[in-house]
């Protein structure tokens, strides 16, 4: 094979991987139709994905996922996110999701600043034990009780949260 037929033929391999990367990434994770939202990625898989990165020292099992749409503790205003919980709902997982339109995305791009948008919640706990976000100043941030506080004397907490990143999901 020639050199220039061996450079075209990587060209193109490279400029559709690419392309393709691009596709997934720029595709809705769920479409609002009428009156609810349905979920436009495989549901199966990618629970499995984060079941694997998010628990591999145990064995957690994701039951449940499903978009919610909710107010800030702060300033009332409306987000949605991406909700997956176990079958007894101790623990949640949630991603953060912006609407444009009657589409879902999430936000993989890695940037300078906070990374809000590309973090995990994981909260572990019962009651109201759950995703919420309040918002400090221009800042967005996590956790998982309607107390704002990461230790109140003389309260006990039956909730726990952790934060984290994992390599953006692509089917």
């Amino acid at each position: 094979m020639s050199i220039i037929k061996s450079f075209s033929l990587i060209l193109f391999s490279l400029t559709f991987c690419c392309c393709q990367s691009i596709k997934t990434k720029n595709k809705p994770f769920a479409v609002a139709k009428e009156g609810s939202v349905v979920i436009n990625i495989d549901t199966t898989a990618y629970k499995k994905f984060l079941e694997d990165n998010l628990f591999a020292d145990r064995k957690v099992v994701l039951n449940t996922i499903q978009i919610k749409e909710q107010k800030t503790l702060s300033s009332g205003e409306t987000f949605y996110y991406v909700y997956l919980a176990t079958k007894d709902k101790k623990i949640k997982v949630a991603r953060w999701l912006n609407k444009k339109g009657d589409n879902f995305y999430v936000n993989d791009e890695i940037e300078e600043g906070p990374l809000f948008e590309q973090s995990y919640l994981i909260c572990e706990g019962g009651g109201d034990c759950g995703p919420e976000v309040y918002i400090d100043k221009e800042n967005r941030l996590w956790g998982c009780s309607k107390i704002i506080a990461c230790y109140v004397e003389g309260v006990k907490m039956e909730c726990s949260s952790a934060k984290t990143y994992i390599e953006p999901y692509e089917e």
